[in-house]
């Protein structure tokens, strides 16, 4: 769920999306995008990616993010259950250790009078919880395990440019048009994909909800925030073309009572789409075994199931929607490295990215084991400290699979059914590694 600053200025985010085909070439150079990340050839002091340079080698390029070495020299080709080349290993290297109007509240014009469900942002909702140094969000407090402060709306923000980098600039992959009517973003946190769309889409508006009121004041025109559980009854007037959700991994007890709800929100032919990653982490070969990286996400997931709140659903989002009623529901599963392991310039840069979000989530996960999983206050920094040392370590071949999954609602009257039975869930075969049978509608991805 992200989150973003109240207090911030106009929100003006670099434009990594103008030229979304500058990677659609497997020898183009990364040109906006990658001008964003620091110079690895750079000697400044502070830069958050000092511990892992690119080390792109002579020839790389944007390609499949392949998955096999032995930190030795040794390359050896990994094994994968998904359809398409795995992620693969680069041993060249050593491991190392306009609109600017004044929104009026929280409120969007579909907004009655004040509900359980929505409630003015100038409540205490303000009142933000402490723990451990940290703030957490009051309204509904304890629903979403993460912070909502700085730190972690910046984290969120970069987060927000991590996802433009592995959609090539995209804001989503379902086929909506060029003019959209009325938008709707759960979990929106700071408001920045809304605010962006909100731009790129003049013809849209935007609302974003979520549980802290940390969105910024000056928004395009036809962009609004309301402060909103979504695990109450929408109560929305108006049928969307669009909902979209991202980062809700962490969020709801049934996130199939959530898709229902999109789906009776949408209007026939609308599009719920969900991208979402799925803890733990995963590899190809046993670099990730027996470390306290491995220990500290798979500590999470418990967490999260103890807390009725299981981080692996993502797997799930196609059979229900499906089961709900969608039509043409495709998928879409990326393997995001968890740092710059893997050959390949895009892959490499995707893992900066993503190792940096991880760096800055493990603070973040503190409470949440401490209270959940009683921790000792001590054990979990040791812990932190020898995953983030895992982290910066090159030779661990980590990566999260991240799913992007979205369905149209029927045209017309049409009554969302019940699949009798739970459905197959099968993966397309990709046209890098056509040797597997599986479906049309699902796709795994380890090139970018």
């Amino acid at each position: 769920m992200d989150h973003g600053s109240l207090a911030r200025p106009p929100h003006h985010p670099p434009n990594l999306c103008a030229a979304p085909h500058e990677m659609s070439s497997p020898n183009e150079k990364v040109t906006q995008v990658t001008s964003l990340l620091p110079d690895p050839d750079s000697s400044a002091a502070a830069s958050p990616f000092e511990a892992l340079p690119l080390n792109l080698q002579n020839g790389e390029t944007v390609g499949h993010l392949p998955c096999a070495g032995d930190g030795n020299g040794n390359t050896r080709t990994a094994t994968s259950s998904i359809s398409n080349q795995a992620l693969e290993v680069d041993s060249g290297g050593p491991p190392s250790s306009d609109g600017e109007s004044h929104r009026d509240t929280a409120r969007s014009p579909n907004a009655g009078s004040p509900s359980s469900s929505a409630v003015s942002q100038r409540s205490h909702v303000f009142d933000f919880v402490v723990e451990q140094g940290r703030t957490f969000h009051r309204y509904r407090e304890g629903k979403y395990p993460l912070p909502n402060d700085n730190r972690e709306q910046e984290r969120l923000d970069f987060q927000h440019y991590f996802m433009l980098v592995l959609l090539d600039g995209k804001l989503q992959l379902a086929p909506i048009g060029e003019n959209p009517q009325n938008v709707l973003d759960i979990g929106t946190g700071t408001g920045i994909w809304a605010i962006e769309f909100a731009d790129r889409y003049p013809s849209a508006n935007v609302i974003g909800t979520d549980l802290s009121p940390i969105q910024p004041d000056f928004v395009p025109k036809n962009c609004f925030f309301e402060i909103d559980d979504a695990e109450d009854e929408w109560l929305f007037t108006e049928r969307f073309d669009y909902i979209h959700m991202r980062g809700m991994m962490t969020c709801f007890a049934d996130p199939r009572s959530i898709i229902q709800k999109a789906y009776d929100q949408l209007a026939p032919g609308g599009y719920l789409e969900m991208q979402d990653g799925r803890f733990p982490l995963q590899c190809h070969d046993d670099t990730l075994q027996g470390t306290a990286l491995d220990r500290w996400a798979k500590a999470c997931v418990e967490a999260g199931k103890a807390n009725g709140r299981a981080w692996n659903n993502a797997r799930f989002y196609k059979q229900w929607m499906e089961e709900i009623g969608f039509e043409v529901v495709k998928e879409k599963i990326f393997e995001v490295p968890t740092s710059n392991w893997p050959r390949g310039k895009k892959a490499k840069e995707l893992g900066l990215w993503f190792h940096e979000d991880l760096m800055d989530a493990l603070s973040g996960s503190k409470v949440l084991l401490t209270k959940t999983l009683d921790y000792q206050q001590d054990e979990v920094e040791l812990l932190l400290m020898e995953v983030r040392k895992n982290l910066k370590d090159r030779g661990v071949h980590a990566y999260m699979p991240l799913y992007i999954t979205y369905g149209r609602k029927p045209m017309g009257d049409v009554p969302h059914h019940i699949h009798a039975g739970s459905q197959q869930h099968e993966v397309e075969v990709s046209p890098q590694n056509p040797v597997m049978n599986g479906s049309t509608d699902t796709e795994t991805i380890s090139a970018y």
